[in-house]
């Protein structure tokens, strides 16, 4: 699932887009490839959007708005996959059967780079240069620009994701937030979580469970353990969590898909 704007699309695994505006219901859109991993939505208006989804079998397509597919490339990513928007157009990172990968491609499809790097790396996505390369590590997190060495270490067990210039690193007991990539940290506490997003002004914190809660939270120094059960309904794992652009929303993705207002 994907927010643009205030509206949500999501991708069923026979690869229906529907469109979700909260206030106003749902529709479908155009059909993708089958089993979409991952789904994202570039900025932008009209025509000039994109949509970009990655299948189980590390296949990556890129389309229209309208439907048009602009171009696909198997990529051989498999898990872990991290797919975003930026320069010099877009960015995929995941794991290979023996490796972890990233790709750089223009707007048509070129590949611009390709380089392997090491476990857990994610990408900080810039509109201006090619990304940054973050890891978390025994000392703190580790920042550099893409195509210098991030060190060989054995990185943390932190599960890294990416918002805008902020890092979200979720671990067992907590999630914690590294904040433009400069390394100071907050710490939010929850017991089991598996998930966790951040609201686009960097204020607030959403954070889910292996057994289905949702909390949100303040995103900031000295905030206590939160309990979840924001949300009820969801009977496993949350496996996505996105806040909208606009608007005070929240996705919650488990088998089935919560939108509400926080």
């Amino acid at each position: 699932m994907a927010w643009s704007g205030e509206e949500l699309i999501i991708a069923d695994g026979e690869g229906q887009l529907h469109l979700v505006e909260p206030s106003f219901g749902t529709r479908r859109l155009f059909k993708v490839a089958p089993e979409p991993m991952r789904l994202i939505v570039s900025s932008g208006q009209g025509s000039a959007r994109r949509l970009a989804t990655i299948d189980r079998h590390g296949h990556l397509r890129v389309y229209a708005m309208d439907g048009t597919m602009c171009w696909e490339f198997a990529t051989g990513v498999l898990a872990s996959v991290q797919l975003a928007f930026g320069a010099p157009g877009l960015i995929v990172v995941g794991d290979t059967l023996d490796r972890r990968s990233l790709f750089l491609f223009s707007p048509d499809g070129v590949v611009v780079a390709r380089a392997r790097v090491p476990a857990r790396t994610v990408a900080l996505p810039r509109l201006d240069a090619h990304p940054l390369l973050a890891r978390s590590l025994a000392d703190g997190l580790r920042v550099r620009p893409f195509g210098t060495l991030l060190g060989s270490e054995s990185a943390t067990e932190h599960h890294l994701l990416v918002s805008g210039a902020h890092l979200l690193g979720v671990a067992s007991g907590g999630v914690t937030l590294w904040r433009e990539a400069s390394g100071l940290a907050v710490t939010v506490k929850l017991y089991d979580v598996v998930n966790a997003a951040l609201s686009e002004d960097g204020e607030t914190m959403a954070l889910a469970t292996r057994s289905g809660g949702v909390s949100v939270t303040v995103a900031r120094p000295g905030v206590p353990r939160v309990n979840p059960g924001k949300v009820s309904g969801h009977e496993g794992p949350v496996a996505g969590l996105a806040f909208a652009q606009k608007g005070k929303w929240l996705a919650s993705l488990a088998e089935r898909v919560w939108v509400w207002g926080y």
